[in-house]
């Protein structure tokens, strides 16, 4: 960031807010959410023994942070 304002500085274009906001945009690296891990766990729906679920649940990691980002509990008999 400093160094693309130094640049921008030192050029003196007629829009320097452009010209810094386009070099970074060149700068800039397209990442994607990657699955850190997938957690499926047996629960008990209804507070009853009989009645059971599959809880599963997906972590993404994106920009260093690691998140649950999905849940869903699936049902069966």
């Amino acid at each position: 960031m400093n160094s693309a304002v130094n640049k921008v500085l030192r050029a003196r274009p007629v829009d320097p807010l452009s010209a810094l906001a386009s070099m970074l945009l060149d700068q800039a690296k397209n990442s994607l959410p990657v699955v850190d891990r997938v957690v499926a766990k047996k629960v008990y729906l209804q507070e009853s023994a009989t009645v059971q679920g599959l809880k599963v649940q997906v972590y993404l990691r994106y920009q260093g942070r690691t998140e649950m980002r999905f849940e869903h509990t699936l049902t069966f008999d």
